[in-house]
């Protein structure tokens, strides 16, 4: 009976000494901190780092096969892609296109991304991602190096396809030379203050007939027996195209943005020095005149397009195009639309040559 006394008591003093906790509970539970910004923002972020990583991965893996040109469309792209550079709903096929033609164009590309540039959002059911990259390659027609800095905005579906690819941002450390054409002494140009009058009431018409997006009025601008060309970037890589007419090139079905970018632009002519420019934006803004003699943007796009074998041009357009350019005795720079003019004067009259949306692009 003693032994069970002693017993008893002794299992007391322990329940007493631990208290009424259950085996499983601390005596003394630590206090636990208030989480700090910090902690919450990272708690808000978390759905995302899954999402950010699986992005990163494919990211990554796409400018891999980008640079070993081993592209399959299927594997990134949904059969639909809302927003490639400046055009919409294009398929699979389409992008393809524009892929191997850009393949043709460069050499030894590579591109890397730069992975704490990241940054990854949700829009609906859909992801965003912003970042930084590089891309490095060498020109085909020319055989020149070209390293480039750039800031894409990719848009991903719920599967992770790419449904919207657009460039913010680029920069090019190195610049392609000019080939300068032969000037024919036959060709007006602009020799005096009245040649300058001239021209600048006729680009004034112009701009009045610019600032309605009136395609009608425009093509009264253009020379009926010569036409104008139209130098643009349907995809990754610049194109020149001919039209007799305003109407003619809005028709064009990769132009649709074309008509939007004359509306609303407005121009105050300044017969000063262009600007200079990169892709973070102009020395200057405005619009600005020059004269000139030595015009080719259109042949050295002609000349890179046939040395690559994307494109294929007949000696009568080569001709026709050196010649209109032989013409272009003024250069007009508008900053806020990113569109170059080329002014030619034919028969005492002065005619658009080129309209040019591709040059101040930053598309690539």
């Amino acid at each position: 009976m003693k032994f069970q006394n002693n017993l008893f008591f002794l299992l007391l003093v322990v329940f007493l000494s631990n208290g009424c906790n259950s085996p499983n509970e601390k005596s003394s539970p630590e206090i636990q901190a208030e989480p700090t910004s910090s902690d919450l923002a990272a708690q808000e972020d978390d759905p995302l780092t899954a999402v950010k990583t699986s992005i990163e991965n494919r990211l990554n893996a796409y400018y891999a096969d980008l640079s070993a040109e081993k592209i399959a469309v299927e594997k990134y792209y949904a059969p639909t892609v809302e927003k490639f550079f400046k055009q919409s709903r294009l398929s699979r096929a389409q992008i393809a296109t524009s892929l191997e033609n850009g393949f043709k164009a460069v050499e030894n590309r590579t591109l890397s991304v730069d992975s704490p540039s990241l940054q990854v959002s949700q829009k609906g059911a859909n992801f965003v991602a912003i970042f930084s990259g590089k891309v490095a390659y060498v020109r085909s027609a020319t055989k020149e190096s070209i390293s480039e800095s750039f800031r894409n905005q990719v848009t991903f579906n719920s599967d992770l396809q790419i449904i919207g690819y657009e460039s913010l941002a680029a920069t090019q450390n190195t610049q392609t030379p000019q080939i300068r054409t032969k000037q024919d002494k036959k060709i007006s140009k602009p020799n005096s203050s009245t040649d300058r009058e001239l021209f600048a009431s006729r680009l004034g018409d112009f701009l009045q007939a610019w600032e309605g997006g009136n395609a009608t009025k425009l093509s009264s601008f253009i020379d009926p027996q010569r036409g104008f060309y139209f130098i643009n970037r349907p995809g990754a890589i610049d194109a020149v195209d001919h039209g007799k007419s305003f109407e003619e090139v809005f028709k064009k079905a990769y132009t649709p943005y074309t008509a939007q970018m004359l509306k609303d632009a407005s121009c105050e002519p300044q017969f000063e020095e262009l600007p200079k420019f990169d892709c973070d934006g102009f020395s200057k803004n405005g619009c600005f005149v020059v004269q000139t003699n030595s015009y080719n943007r259109a042949s050295v796009i002609m000349k890179s397009l046939t040395n690559s074998k994307i494109g294929r041009f007949s000696q009568q357009m080569d001709t026709e195009v050196s010649q209109a350019e032989q013409r272009v005795g003024y250069q007009v720079l508008i900053t806020d639309k990113a569109i170059s003019m080329g002014w030619g004067k034919i028969d005492n009259e002065w005619y658009l040559l080129f309209l040019d949306i591709a040059t101040y692009d930053c598309s690539a």
